[in-house]
């Protein structure tokens, strides 16, 4: 079953150390994911809000990987990092469609990152996570029980994240 998922979400511009910037774009493809897998794009369909609350609960846990950022800063210089991230997101009841979140990055075990976020999928199926001081869209998002793999662009495009992480709780 194919979805269309946007996630609006914030991330700070870490001073970690350059990882491996995967371009799904310029032809690469994202890590594989099984088959039962909800994947999105531009181009897929919308969904009902029923399917909302199926995503929102396959969302919903505890997930920890790889961040993958590039971002433009006030001088125009691009920078390229990479951090291990641990990423809770809980519904608000049953039958819900979204909740709340916390983000936190670390660099060789160390936090250097913590935020907490509101979450939910609408009616046309976007995933929005809302941090106070600014979001992020995704651009691809794949994710099933066990994995969960997606880039997210900035709303003014100066920033690229790509997520991969396993999930590691409820």
């Amino acid at each position: 079953m194919t979805f269309t998922l946007m996630i609006i979400l914030t991330f700070a511009a870490l001073g970690c150390e350059r990882g491996d910037l995967r371009e799904i774009e310029g032809g690469d493809r994202p890590p594989t994911v099984p088959s039962d897998t909800v994947v999105d794009g531009p181009s897929g369909p919308g969904q009902t809000a029923g399917n909302s609350q199926q995503v929102a609960l396959l969302l919903a846990g505890h997930w920890q990987g790889d961040l993958l950022t590039e971002f433009i800063d006030d001088f125009g210089v691009t920078h390229q990092n990479t951090c291990t991230t641990d990423l809770r997101m809980s519904l608000s009841a049953d039958g819900a469609s979204g909740g709340k979140g916390k983000e936190t990055d670390y660099i060789d075990g160390k936090q250097v990152f913590m935020m907490s976020f509101d979450w939910h999928v609408d009616a046309e199926g976007r995933l929005h996570l809302l941090f106070a001081d600014r979001h992020m869209t995704s651009v691809t998002l794949a994710v099933d029980a066990t994995r969960l793999v997606c880039r997210l662009m900035s709303s003014d495009t100066m920033e690229t994240d790509d997520l991969s992480l396993h999930r590691v709780g409820e």
